[in-house]
């Protein structure tokens, strides 16, 4: 399967650039707000840039693909999946207000694991490679992950879990404890971003509840094959979510716990 992944990260590569050309043209444009309910918000962007990457994908491969923009009626099993799992703009609300921190993100999953990784921030000029058994790249530049960073010399990119009850004082003070066990705490509003910056150091952990797996599947496929760890699972009667905790060591992704 090794050569196989080479060859899917070389057509991947080229197609997320060509999604990162298009989502350029669109950054300087007025938004067009497809959605905008709660949290969440959607922009024609989203949309176009899935369905160039769905269907670039599909002139290439035949493995099935699930993006955020079209996958919320398809069936999903993790520990069975075989496939292309799309974020085409993690950073939304960012990129509505011309905040370059917004990125796409494609990942392969095979029989569940994370094997594949890519994410690109064409605003930024970076883009993150990881692979099973070959390492993770930035801007082809290879990663050598800081492992011995301890928690108070880190920092913890993080957000605001969406399902959190900030009624409820008890879960806020657990929460916030785990945040001020790190040196600094940032949250960018893109969890795909977040999970890659831990590639180039500019974090060392991330942590986040009921988040979706478009958001990190590329990113955690990255982080683990710069030798980074993670911890994901699923959010109960609430299909695609996973809490989902990364870092560059073991000691920091015990402390989230």
């Amino acid at each position: 399967m090794s050569n196989d992944l080479l060859t899917i990260k070389k057509e991947v590569t080229k197609i997320i650039k060509k999604a990162g050309s298009l989502l350029k043209t669109y950054f300087d444009e007025e938004k067009v707000i497809l959605s905008d309910e709660d949290r969440d918000i959607k922009t024609l962007a989203d949309h176009e840039i899935e369905s160039l990457i769905k269907s670039k994908l599909s002139e290439k491969f035949n493995y099935p693909l699930l993006g955020e923009e079209s996958s919320v009626n398809q069936d999903f099993d993790l520990e069975g999946f075989t496939g292309f799992i799309i974020d085409p703009l993690d950073g939304t609300m960012n990129f509505s207000r011309m905040n370059p921190i917004c990125c796409i993100s494609i990942g392969f999953v095979l029989s569940g694991e994370f094997v594949l990784g890519v994410i690109y921030n064409p605003f930024l000029e970076e883009l993150f490679v990881g692979i099973g058994g070959e390492g993770a790249y930035v801007n082809e530049n290879k990663v050598i992950l800081e492992t011995n960073k301890t928690v108070s010399q880190s920092i913890l990119s993080s957000g605001i879990p969406t399902d959190m009850n900030t009624d409820n004082e008890e879960e806020l003070f657990k929460y916030f404890l785990k945040l001020k066990q790190f040196k600094k705490l940032r949250m960018i509003g893109s969890a795909a971003q977040s999970i890659a910056w831990i590639a180039n150091h500019r974090v060392d952990a991330y942590m986040e509840d009921s988040i979706m797996i478009w958001d990190v599947a590329a990113g955690l496929a990255i982080v683990s094959s710069a030798g980074g760890v993670f911890e994901i699972t699923p959010v109960e009667n609430k299909k695609f979510a996973y809490n989902v905790k990364v870092a560059v060591n073991k000691t920091l992704l015990n402390s989230l716990r």
